[in-house]
């Protein structure tokens, strides 16, 4: 009872904390999809797409121009439109490389709606593994109590056997039952490793949900300034599509990162060894890692 009741005193407050923790979760993470932000991205080319003019037929008639004057006319005008058709060209190819980056945003912010659910899925199971460890810690209070009863019950019951055999009345003891507590059969150590480990993997998740939204915020302000290079018309469309819709959904879930990030370093974290293994103190108590106030 010694391990146990060290064990369970060590992690029994921290029940407060875990609710929280999920609560928060849950709070600031819905159902929303991050990468939903560019499901209408298509549109702002809609109108650029077929901009670019086919080549002119009117090029010039050398055996039927009779004027020289006619002749110059021709060439001016055929050069005229082959370096609009160049200019046309590279501004096809820079709506393209804009389109292309679009695209792959939407990708990065796949990774942020996944992230997103990785901490719901890993704060859940935050939640189970402590509610186990409440489950082992009543289920062991209750098989302790009826093996020390049933200590007493076999002692009684024997004890007047040999009073009854004393008087040549012949009774049969209780002999052969084994129950004496079984280590590991039980174990809330196991649950609570378990537990642990999972707040490792739910720190870890929000951590990554903080990189992901910086990295993608970042490059959003570069597709900015790619996109200034395209026509006015355009350039500007897409700058107030990312101003008004994209960097205020990543500023979210860089701000739900940063709240949860927070939240999470009120969960105690249990030293271990450099083998992965649980550290106890010598009352047989878990070690915790000591934060400082300014964590």
């Amino acid at each position: 009872m010694g391990l146990l009741s060290s064990l369970w005193d060590g992690v029994k407050n921290i029940g407060r904390v875990v609710k929280n923790v999920v609560k928060k979760v849950y709070e600031v993470i819905s159902d929303e999809k991050f990468s939903d932000v560019y499901n209408n991205v298509n549109s702002l080319f809609e109108d650029n797409k077929d901009k670019t003019q086919e080549p002119t037929s009117n090029a010039p008639d050398f055996f039927t121009a009779s004027l020289t004057h006619k002749l110059e006319k021709k060439l001016f005008e055929q050069t005229k439109n082959i370096e609009k058709h160049g200019i046309d060209l590279q501004n096809a190819k820079l709506i393209s490389a804009v389109q292309n980056e679009f695209s792959r945003l939407r990708i990065s912010a796949e990774l942020i709606d996944r992230s997103m659910a990785n901490i719901k899925l890993h704060a859940s199971g935050l939640n189970v593994h402590y509610h186990n460890m409440r489950n082992i810690k009543g289920l062991l209070d209750d098989v302790n109590s009826l093996r020390h009863g049933l200590k007493y019950v076999i002692k009684t019951i024997n004890h007047n056997c040999n009073i009854a055999q004393s008087n040549n009345i012949q009774f049969k003891k209780i002999e052969g039952v084994d129950i004496d507590k079984k280590d590991g059969a039980i174990s809330i150590v196991s649950a609570y490793d378990a537990f642990d480990r999972t707040r490792e993997f739910l720190t870890s998740e929000i951590l990554e949900l903080q990189r992901l939204a910086n990295i993608h915020l970042q490059e959003v302000y570069t597709v900015k300034m790619q996109a200034s290079q395209l026509s006015p018309e355009l350039s500007s469309q897409i700058n107030n599509f990312i101003d008004s819709d994209v960097i205020p959904s990543i500023k979210k879930a860089e701000s739900i990162g940063t709240v949860l990030a927070t939240e999470v370093k009120k969960l105690p974290a249990a030293c271990r060894t450099p083998e992965g293994q649980l550290e106890f103190n010598e009352e047989g108590g878990l070690v915790f890692e000591i934060t400082s106030p300014t964590d």
